[in-house]
């Protein structure tokens, strides 16, 4: 019989607070634009009640996007990001790979 996960187990026997580093990067084609805006930092969400996750952007040819973030769980290929600029939403795209 398999033992439930406990991080209070896990902790002790290995020693450690580390704090894992849950830094990605993403791709985005065919981002769809909004606005002509094209920040380098701004926000983005992936799910409609989420806390906006602050991003780095980079812009690739043909509507790519490379986006990377810090400290977020659970992003997956085939999930819709919107990126917004402050309240100014700038548009969003269905995420192809997540690094």
């Amino acid at each position: 019989m398999q033992e439930n996960f406990s991080f209070e187990k896990w902790h002790k026997k290995y020693k450690t607070n580390k704090i894992v580093d849950l830094k990605k990067y993403f791709s985005i084609e065919e981002f769809n634009y909004l606005t002509d805006k094209r920040p380098s930092k701004c926000t983005c969400k992936f799910r409609y009640r989420q806390s906006d996750i602050d991003i780095n952007v980079k812009y690739l040819d043909n509507n790519n996007l490379l986006l990377s973030y810090k400290g977020s769980k659970a992003v997956t290929p085939g999930q819709f990001c919107v990126l917004y600029d402050k309240d100014i939403c700038l548009g969003g795209g269905i995420i192809k790979e997540v690094k």
